[in-house]
């Protein structure tokens, strides 16, 4: 989904740009395994601008460990080098923040309130990596918890409900428009992840994995027509009047 929302943002507010998004994420995945694929699922298709968001799965839902830390710093570091190494730019974002003890971790320890210590320092650590490597950060924590605390003291336990504004506000001059695009992009998205955990692991990648990427490119470059065929300006007036 935070690459959906990326690519829609991006498409949808700055096609002027003309840039071309990819989606290599794999869920419950942590920077060491993404390390070890880089070169067959992502280097290949030769990025610019590469952006990460991992943690949450590298600290492994337990208080502050300082060996589990170690690992991602240096998986971290690693990842960050590959992609400089590639001629990519990079934004290194950290994990977000969580609101209670996952249930469907069987293996998660501690309290909401130590977990969310332990990704602090993981965050901490991104900041130390973007820093020494001389790359960009992205801070995703650290406005999850603000806001988190915010709507916890304002609206009790029912602050996890949140709002969807998509729900609220269903009808908008955007709305038809908007739905084309986030369509386009998660029909391209679920083949790019199709790509990666299917097609470039299948047998026939195995035998000749250029064959195999170069036809999986022709419904890739399919979609990406099709998404781009769907963006189109959208004009709208916004009348204000006064209530008495």
């Amino acid at each position: 989904m935070y690459s959906r929302i990326m690519e829609a943002y991006i498409v949808a507010a700055r096609s002027d740009l003309h840039v071309t998004v990819r989606q290599y994420g794999w869920s419950g995945e942590q920077a060491g395994g993404f390390l070890k694929r880089m070169d067959n699922d992502v280097l290949r298709f030769k990025p610019t601008i590469a952006t990460t968001c991992y943690g949450m799965n590298d600290f492994r839902y337990v208080p502050q460990d300082d060996a589990i830390a170690a690992t991602y710093r240096q998986n971290q570091t690693a990842v960050v080098r590959k992609f400089k190494e590639a001629g990519a730019r990079v934004v290194l974002g950290s994990s977000g923040t969580i609101h209670s003890v996952p249930p469907w971790v069987k293996s998660a320890k501690g309290t909401w309130q130590t977990l969310n210590l332990a990704l602090l320092n993981f965050r901490n650590i991104d900041i130390e990596v973007a820093q020494a490597e001389q790359v960009a950060f992205a801070d995703v924590y650290w406005p999850m918890l603000v806001k988190g605390h915010e709507a916890r003291a304002k609206y009790g336990e029912g602050f996890k409900l949140g709002v969807n504004l998509a729900a609220e506000f269903p009808q908008n001059p955007t709305s038809p428009a908007f739905a084309k695009i986030w369509q386009a992009v998660g029909d391209k998205q679920a083949y790019e992840t199709k790509q990666i955990k299917t097609l470039f692991r299948s047998p026939e990648a195995k035998k000749d994995m250029e064959a195999v990427v170069k036809s999986s490119q022709v419904e890739f470059d399919r979609l990406a027509a099709a998404l781009k065929a769907v963006i189109k300006p959208v004009d709208s007036t916004i009348k204000v009047e006064e209530v008495r």
